[in-house]
């Protein structure tokens, strides 16, 4: 049985060369052209994404949101001169976040597929039960992301019904506290 080598051309253009016996190459050559030929005409028809970041113009620092409350982020819309709309991604994902010791940690997804282009602002309901800080982040997640500046979440209020508990419960001697507790 004949062995030899045949040099072949992956999409990305790089040389390669297979080793072949006489009886599988030309099953091999037969069977890896279509696939081939299937990824080229895929690389060459799709379109190269730019990373443009849209910047994110609310929250900004200062800005104080409450937990499981409802605002609107927003970015800019408009593109840099010379990038075209289909150059560029058209959706992101809405993450709360907080940066901490260097890192952005980026915790909540808020909104998935947000279109960036149409109106340039979304509206997110926060998680109720964020504890109070003043690093959290809003990101745009999409080709690439960009984070807003640092605002403020304060935790949700109390509903009228822990209010009413937390006054009975600080008025009552320590035994009435653990007979209540007991009893919810």
């Amino acid at each position: 049985m004949r062995v030899g080598t045949i040099p072949f051309y992956v999409p990305h253009y790089t040389l390669y060369t297979m080793r072949f016996t006489a009886v599988a190459s030309v099953f091999a050559l037969f069977a890896a052209t279509p696939a081939l030929a299937s990824a080229s005409s895929a690389l060459a028809s799709a379109k190269q994404d730019i990373d443009y970041n849209p910047a994110v113009t609310s929250p900004t620092t200062g800005d104080v949101w409450t937990a499981g409350q409802s605002y609107d982020v927003t970015w800019n819309t408009v593109l840099p001169s010379g990038i075209n709309l289909t150059e560029v991604s058209q959706t992101a994902n809405l993450v709360l976040g907080y940066k901490e010791n260097g890192s952005e940690n980026l915790d909540w997804v808020l909104a998935t597929s947000v279109p960036l282009y149409t109106t340039g602002a979304y509206t997110v309901t926060l998680p109720k039960d964020l504890e109070s800080k003043s690093t959290y982040i809003i990101a745009l997640i999409g080709s690439s992301g960009d984070v807003s500046q640092e605002f403020t979440i304060n935790p949700a209020s109390k509903s009228l019904l822990g209010i009413a508990l937390s006054a009975i419960l600080g008025s009552k001697s320590s035994k009435a506290k653990r007979n209540l507790k007991l009893r919810n």
